[in-house]
């Protein structure tokens, strides 16, 4: 089995994420992005070693979305695991009214079911009122002393469940945490019999598709602000051809895009074109976003695939002298994107 922090590489389908986003063409609000915290970003001011109950957390603007958090530790704790309750730790997530929920896993016996007992894992779920209305114990074992340890809490239309990775990566279990209830804060804590070291916490909430509009669907609209524009950027780009490593990603569309300007930023603006998730991709919607870099014509670039996650990271947009060819180039899965830019 790979080890617990190795990279997995998914198939992507091309269709770029937004980094900002809005209920009208010019505003600052941003769509959620990846939060990761960790020593070396937003972690610094952190006790380095939690003990004895102590925790730390961290706001989030998870919501009510569906949203992946990831809570990586090392194990300073007994370097005895098969004693029952030698070592715990655990991922709170907090609602803005104090309401709360933790999970923890713990060092444990399974069952004796007639042949004895094995090494196993505890999780439990607990409420901010006391009450643990989950609770289990799955066969396996945490992490040896000094060894990473890993609680990845998911919810899925609504959906929560958790997994959890030690020496090896264990099956998800559900928990029974209300599908409405909202994430405004997150953090880890050590069990009384717990040493843990905070490694890193990383947030994704997913993007909605409130969250794309942009009040740009009318076209002759977009197209009289356009035309007004001596922005070189600025305008309405087709796609002209593409290249794919078909191993790692396929196509989503063959997309017509408009390039609008938004502070010291540009939006890609979706118009027509998807091929797959054409049912939630409206005209108007934002379908990624251009930032200019330190050298001229180049742009950290951001795409949303069509079920509007982020393709691939260190996106670059390349635009020609002439301003007419926009090439975006996905370096992680071998594949191009080329506009042309035409006239409306």
């Amino acid at each position: 089995m790979r080890r617990l922090l190795s990279i997995l590489v998914c198939i992507s389908s091309f269709c770029l994420l937004p980094q900002a986003a809005g209920q009208g063409l010019i505003t600052d609000s941003i769509i959620p992005r990846p939060e990761t915290y960790n020593p070396l970003r937003g972690m610094k001011d952190f006790a380095q070693t939690l003990e004895n109950g102590q925790s730390v957390m961290v706001a989030s603007e998870c919501g009510i979305r569906d949203a992946m958090i990831r809570v990586d530790v090392e194990n300073h704790g007994s370097p005895l695991p098969i004693l029952s309750g030698s070592h715990s730790w655990g991922v709170i997530i907090k609602q803005a009214d104090g309401k709360s929920f933790s999970v923890s896993v713990s060092n444990q016996e399974t069952p004796d079911n007639g042949l004895g007992s094995t090494q196993g894992i505890g999780i439990s779920l607990h409420e901010s009122d006391g009450k643990t209305p989950f609770s289990t114990v799955i066969p396996g074992n945490l992490s040896s002393r000094c060894g990473r340890e890993r609680i990845q809490l998911s919810r899925e239309s609504g959906r929560w469940r958790a997994v959890v990775a030690g020496d090896s990566r264990h099956d998800a279990v559900d928990l029974p945490i209300s599908s409405g209830f909202r994430v405004d804060s997150i953090g880890v804590f050590s069990g009384k019999k717990g040493k843990i070291i905070p490694v890193d916490i990383r947030i994704a909430p997913s993007v909605h598709p409130s969250d794309l509009q942009t009040g740009l669907s009318d076209i002759q609209s977009l197209k009289d602000r356009l035309n007004r524009s001596a922005d070189p950027i600025e305008g309405f780009w087709d796609m002209l051809d593409y290249t794919v490593d078909s191993k790692l990603a396929s196509l989503g569309g063959k997309y017509s895009v408009a390039i609008v300007k938004r502070n010291e930023r540009y939006i890609i603006v979706y118009l027509a074109g998807a091929g797959k998730r054409a049912d939630i991709w409206k005209t108007g919607m934002i379908k990624g976003e251009l930032v200019p870099a330190s050298f001229g014509g180049v742009y950290d670039t951001v795409w949303l695939d069509p079920d509007m996650k982020p393709v691939g990271t260190m996106l670059k947009g390349y635009v020609s002298e002439s301003s007419t060819m926009l090439t975006i180039l996905f370096p992680g899965l071998g594949s191009t994107l080329r506009f042309k830019r035409v006239a409306y």
